[in-house]
């Protein structure tokens, strides 16, 4: 930060005293390191030179006393290495962490039971949306605490699907685009069982991105039936570079489900667009 010399001098309501005394002002400010003349911008030009320009010295705030309540005082499960040569981030973070210190201390047990992210959160700091919007993660990577230890689960769009049929096993087509997902639908509601020569016993609607999380769901909110280990996986989506990387990305989302391409459904596409 900087300032002027006549910036200096308003602070001090000595906008009009004697120059004289102003110049002795600005000289003790110098004197107690408070302040330091900026050479680049040059002198006022007055018989006793001034800096036009200074810069305000911020001493450095002794914040060494934190380090006896980060050996003693926090829950051994939070490492202390990082605050430790971070005594400002400390400073500023201390609230959250002595909250997480207090949680652990006093309410470990609850981890045993997993609940939603929010959830975790306001059992911890009172802020049910700390954890995954605000400062959260970053006050856990501090702490060197891996998510994992907070077993919480994320609560993301739950799946939309439409069954045919309610045994198993079945094929079970995922579908990228909602358009698609309601034609099939119909198609399957006006009696019919079969979608391009393949019998299909349930539609799942996998809303683009919005398919890598929500099917995480799977296991929580789907019937019996569908969680079959004998059932076959189908996915249709969009023919370009992000429908494949769609597609490419929930096989890693789901590496226990073998996931087929619809390839019927893509060869038809081709022909059409042709």
């Amino acid at each position: 930060m900087k300032k002027t010399w006549r910036q200096l001098l308003r602070d001090a309501h000595l906008e009009h005293a004697e120059y004289d005394e102003q110049y002795a002002y600005i000289k003790n400010l110098e004197a107690k390191n408070k302040i330091q003349g900026i050479k680049a911008s040059k002198f006022n030009g007055r018989e006793k030179p001034l800096y036009q320009e200074y810069k305000i010295i911020q001493k450095t705030k002794d914040l060494s006393f934190y380090l006896d309540e980060l050996k003693y005082h926090l829950n051994p499960h939070i490492n202390i290495e990082y605050y430790a040569k971070h005594l400002e981030t400390y400073d500023e973070e201390r609230d959250y962490v002595t909250k997480l210190s207090d949680f652990l201390d006093n309410h470990l047990n609850l981890l045993d039971i997993p609940v939603s992210c929010n959830e975790r959160s306001f059992q911890i700091w009172q802020e049910e949306k700390f954890l995954k919007e605000k400062q959260g993660k970053t006050i856990l990577k501090h702490c060197n605490i891996p998510l994992e230890k907070l077993n919480y689960y994320e609560t993301v769009e739950p799946l939309s699907y439409y069954s045919k049929i309610n045994t198993a096993p079945q094929t079970i087509l995922i579908i990228e685009n909602k358009d698609t997902f309601y034609s099939m639908c119909k198609f399957l509601l006006s009696g019919e069982t079969k979608i391009l020569g393949t019998e299909i016993g349930t539609l799942i609607y996998g809303a683009g991105k919005g398919v890598w999380k929500s099917f995480s769901t799977l296991n929580i909110i789907a019937e019996p039936y569908l969680l079959d280990q004998n059932n076959t996986f189908l996915y249709f989506g969009d023919l370009d570079y992000e429908g494949i990387y769609i597609y490419e990305n929930l096989l890693k989302y789901r590496p226990d489900i073998k996931i087929e391409p619809f390839i019927p459904a893509y060869r038809l596409m081709l022909e059409k667009s042709a």
